[in-house]
């Protein structure tokens, strides 16, 4: 995030399950968070939307999971509703 010139806030927190506290915090407050309705600073507790990185983290969780195998499938084995449609 450059300095001085961002309108946005990070906030990341990293956790193991064996500890209800996070092993690594870090927040980054932009120059117009202070000017917006919400939070002022950036906390461990902070109410903040979440940006479009979950749906990222999301897939690379479900390709770590499942592996990349499915993605190589013809649509039509995966919804056959699909047969018999004008495409």
């Amino acid at each position: 995030m450059a300095s001085g010139n961002s309108t946005g806030a990070i906030a990341l927190q990293l956790f193991s399950l064996d500890s209800k506290n996070p092993i690594y915090e870090y927040y980054q407050e932009g120059i117009a968070l202070s000017k917006t309705d919400g939070v002022n600073k950036m906390y461990g507790d902070s109410i903040v939307r979440i940006d479009s990185i979950s749906k990222l983290t999301t897939v690379y969780l479900l390709l770590i999971g499942a592996g990349d195998q499915s993605f190589s499938l013809p649509i039509l084995d995966v919804v056959p509703e699909l047969k018999g449609l004008d495409m």
